[in-house]
């Protein structure tokens, strides 16, 4: 579904990510962990588009989507839950829901809508509260969920579990494997590698911009000294 090759990504005369390549099959959840710093949402904001890549090459499903704006590759598929949430705070939950579907035929709303509400049944609940008055993990909920608005095949979600309480993590976690028993393509970042490689098919690990581990979430979770001995105490 996604492969990410050679990807630069710079800021200024900074380089925050250097060369690395990816992929995300069609129905796998891969991870993408690190420490603090480590390059991991200045890549998942290049898939996005909303940082441009210096060099490299980005396809989804094959097509080359390198050059296109970040409207653009959401009309093609991709969608992303950002790291701290950005919701607009002022708005409800029902209002931040249709924001996520503005790329979609209207018609197609409540359709979109119900699948939301049915992946987190606590939204339904708060669906005419502000977002300002919701929790972290609420706010994680309608995070996801906007995305979802959009009808994604590639779904990139940046610090998953960041700020939440083990709860709500963990139901974050449960929508994401179901959304893959439906088939959605999912690139999680995460500094909880743990909780990331319990659902994981495949991880990747980045230090300083750079890809210095790739294998199965199985070979991480047998050994967890492999990626301990990259990242330290940011495994746990």
């Amino acid at each position: 579904m996604l492969h990410v090759e050679n990807l630069v990504c710079r800021y200024g005369k900074i380089e925050a990510v250097s060369g690395i390549s990816l992929d995300v099959g069609e129905g796998q959840i891969v991870a993408l962990v690190g420490a603090n710093g480590a390059g991991k949402s200045s890549t998942i904001q290049s898939i996005a588009g909303h940082v441009l890549g210096a060099e490299g090459r980005i396809t989804l499903a094959g097509e080359d989507i390198t050059a296109l704006p970040p409207r653009e590759r959401v009309r093609k598929g991709v969608a992303i839950a950002p790291e701290g949430r950005r919701l607009f705070r002022d708005l409800t939950v029902h209002e931040n829901l249709s924001m996520g579907g503005f790329c979609r035929p209207r018609e197609r709303e409540a359709a979109n809508l119900k699948r939301v509400l049915d992946l987190f049944p606590r939204l339904a609940e708060r669906i005419h509260s502000r977002a300002e008055n919701l929790s972290g993990g609420e706010q994680q909920m309608v995070t996801i969920g906007r995305a979802m608005m959009s009808e994604p095949r590639l779904l990139l979600i940046d610090e998953l579990s960041l700020g939440l309480m083990p709860k709500n993590v963990d139901l974050c976690y449960e929508a994401i494997l179901r959304l893959k028993r439906e088939g959605l393509s999912i690139l999680v970042v995460e500094q909880n590698t743990t909780k990331a490689l319990q659902v994981a098919d495949h991880a990747y690990v980045l230090s300083s911009g750079r890809l210095i581990w790739k294998g199965t979430a199985a070979e991480a979770r047998d050994d967890p000294s492999v990626i301990q001995a990259y990242i330290g105490s940011s495994a746990h």
